[in-house]
Formats: structure tokens, sequence, C-alpha cells
């Protein structure tokens, strides 16, 4: 497994998507006076605890919307983060522009999966299966 299986959904993927809404976002939170990165990660944060699978919407960028989660405090520390190769490839250039891919894909996932999906076919006929037992554990107990 290499960087080079992992094409479809990347940043590049959604670069369009993120161009426009990135200035959308900021407008609107910084508008408010609000931190778009806080503001954005509660948002992630509560749709993650309505329901134990429900990080699966985030796709393979779930690893770093939960390193993003972690960081803003909303999840311990403690829960093991990661699939570091996908966390490193399906992440923007900063917490803003993860959470804005993370959004889309989203959106994305929402519209071409039936819910509870985990599987992923992220490119050159390459499966990426998603499981956080961490998450699903720690957060249908909560």
């Amino acid at each position: 497994m290499t960087q080079d299986n992992y094409t479809q959904f990347t940043p590049v993927f959604f670069a369009d998507e993120l161009t426009s809404r990135k200035e959308q976002y900021l407008k609107h939170w910084e508008g408010q006076g609000k931190d778009p990165v806080h503001e954005m990660a509660q948002i992630a944060y509560r749709e993650v605890r309505t329901k134990r699978d429900a990080y699966l919407r985030f796709g393979p960028y779930w690893w770093a919307v939960k390193q993003v989660l972690q960081e803003t405090g909303l999840l311990p520390g403690s829960m093991p983060t990661d699939d570091s190769l996908v966390k490193s490839i399906y992440s923007g250039g900063d917490e803003i522009d993860t959470l804005i891919l993370a959004f889309v894909f989203r959106e994305y996932y929402d519209a071409n999966f039936f819910q509870g999906t985990r599987e992923f076919n992220t490119g050159d006929e390459f499966s990426y299966q998603l499981l956080d037992e961490d998450v699903e554990l720690e957060l249908s107990s909560a």
C-alpha cells in the first residue's frame, strides 16, 4: 500500500470545493466573531456523538478530523488516533482545510453511499475499510 493508491477523494479531488467554501465558511464564522475551527469542530463532534458510527460519514478524512477534535479538547486525547498513512493523505494544509474537506466528503458520502458504509474505493482498485473501535465504544457508552 503506497500513497499512490489513494487518489479518489483526496484534497486534490475536492480542490474546487475547498476553494469555494473556505472563503464562505471563514466569512460566516469570523463575521460572527467566532473561531471557524472551533465552530466546525463542534459541529463534527455533535454529529459523531449522535450515533456510534456517525464518524463514517467523514470517510478517510475521519482520522484527521479526530485529531482536530482531540486538539480542540472535544475528544479525549487518550483515544489512540489513527491510521497515519491515511491521515497524511486525507487532510488539508491546516485544521480549517481539513474540516472543510471532511464536510465536503460528508455531503458526498450522504449522496453516494448507504449510511453505515465503511469501505471506500480510494482509487486504483484499492479499497480502504474505516474502523475506529475506540470511538465506537467510547461514544456509544457516553
